[in-house]
């Protein structure tokens, strides 16, 4: 099963079936999630969102020729590591003993256990399996001893306030009303590095203590842990591609301010509570001239008061590099210096295929 999940992570199939889901959707109702400020909606719910029995049985069929692909890599990582892939075999040979209605070859997001044992099988066979496969699991219990050395892991509500280490730096508490707990911030780092997009659409700097969440080829949330509560980010950047006017329309003739104007509006919608607090103004980007505005408003499932900073650069076919750097609204001027610093730093290849 370890190596099964390993190859999973190895073969990037998380970022994949994300990928498929946001490009089957065209764009602008996934993106109305992302402008809405929420992280963390996986694979199932983005397909969620998209719906359709045709447009779900066609990334379940996807996933079952994935999970195919992390039967194969795994029995070749099992090989590689002195096990036998006959362990994968006996497992799924078990599995199959349970499945006795034999349901597993329709709208389920894993082959039927005998698909799998025969590919297994068929693998095997063109690996070279040790003579003496490793089942001495004492090495295993001397990693359990000197793991319980260091102590209870945090829980999962800790970790979503940031409680991850015994760091005492100075951090950033934001009061959250109507809820028991507070989100616990440590402070951005000085030091910055480098993030840029797979595309080489954008380069960033950010804090070295913020995490980079990648969402496709051009997307990605850039936080601080613990920044997300009840599934939106209450501080942190999140840049990605939009498409103004859904590809329609004034392709040829759309100006920054007509394609930012668009994007504010699909904000607007898709976060009704968020509200224009400023013009746009023209300001200057590491390499061209970008738009920014400002909207406010309180996030209905936080009760957050927040301010969203849009900044927009066109690109050469008219679309947007947006990005909106998200904080509660007292923060805001504090967060300032860090947003003009992120802003000054991105670089845009405006001809760069997204």
């Amino acid at each position: 099963m370890l190596a099964h999940e390993i190859s999973h992570v190895a073969l990037r199939h998380g970022t994949h079936q994300a990928s498929k889901a946001y490009l089957a959707q065209a764009g602008i109702s996934i993106l109305g999630g992302i402008l809405g400020g929420r992280v963390g909606q996986g694979a199932a719910g983005i397909i969620n969102t998209v719906g359709g029995i045709g447009l779900n049985a066609l990334f379940l069929k996807y996933s079952r020729d994935l999970e195919t692909q992390a039967d194969v890599r795994g029995s070749q990582i099992l090989a590689a590591s002195g096990y036998s892939p006959v362990d994968m075999i006996n497992f799924f040979q078990a599995l199959e003993r349970v499945d006795t209605a034999k349901k597993t070859n329709w709208l389920s997001d894993h082959p039927a256990p005998p698909d799998r044992i025969a590919r297994i099988e068929k693998e095997a066979r063109m690996l070279r399996v040790s003579d003496t496969p490793t089942t001495n699991v004492a090495g295993l219990q001397s990693v359990q001893s000197h793991l319980r050395g260091f102590g209870a892991a945090p829980t999962s509500q800790q970790i979503a306030q940031g409680v991850t280490s015994t760091n005492t730096r100075r951090r950033t508490t934001a009061q959250v009303p109507n809820a028991s707990n507070t989100i616990n911030i440590e402070a951005p780092s000085s030091s910055l590095r480098s993030y840029t997009s797979r595309s080489g659409v954008y380069r960033i700097s950010f804090p070295s203590n913020w995490q980079v969440y990648e969402q496709g080829n051009t997307g990605v949330t850039i936080a601080p842990p613990g920044a997300v509560l009840q599934n939106d980010i209450v501080y942190g950047a999140i840049i990605n591609h939009y498409d103004p006017f859904g590809g329609r329309g004034l392709m040829g003739n759309a100006t920054l301010e007509d394609a930012t104007d668009d994007l504010l509006a699909t904000l607007q919608q898709s976060s009704p509570y968020l509200r224009p607090a400023s013009s746009e103004q023209r300001i200057r980007m590491a390499n061209g001239t970008a738009l920014a505005a400002v909207m406010r408003g309180t996030d209905p499932a936080t009760g957050i008061p927040e301010r969203v900073t849009v900044v927009t650069r066109q690109l050469s076919d008219e679309h947007l590099i947006y990005m909106l750097f998200i904080t509660p609204e007292r923060d805001a001027n504090r967060y300032g210096p860090l947003l003009n610093a992120m802003v000054s730093s991105m670089q845009i290849n405006a001809t760069r295929q997204h």
